[in-house]
């Protein structure tokens, strides 16, 4: 197994391409720091590699707070000793250049311009 005992930390593993990742990991040794913004499809990751015969544990995580995502993976690798692995698959997913802009004003200024800017 290529990640015998190695700790991993996995940032939107509820479902999508960061559950087959952490799913991944679980299968080659790895164990598991699952979180998500959602702490129930957390859980259901972790449960899924537990039921597996693997190593995991589920939180939930907002990664847009930066004090919360800083003392989630000091508090992992107190719990385990180290961190060996951190996949931060989570991120946003906008449908078209013009919400684009507007996500991106919003998380830069604190609010939407729209009405000023229409067309980024």
């Amino acid at each position: 197994m290529l990640l015998q005992n190695r700790v991993a930390f996995v940032t939107a593993a509820g479902a999508g391409i960061g559950r087959a990742k952490a799913l991944a990991m679980a299968a080659e040794g790895a164990v598991l720091v699952v979180t998500d913004l959602d702490p129930l499809t957390a859980q259901e990751t972790a449960q899924m590699i537990t039921a597996n015969g693997g190593k995991a544990e589920a939180a939930g995580l907002d990664v847009t707070d930066d004090a919360a995502l800083t003392q989630a993976i000091h508090a992992a690798a107190q719990r385990h000793g180290r961190l060996d692995i951190l996949h931060s698959h989570a991120g946003i997913q906008i449908g078209c250049v013009a919400n684009f802009c507007r996500a991106l004003r919003r998380l830069t200024f604190g609010h939407d311009y729209a009405a000023s800017t229409a067309n980024c």
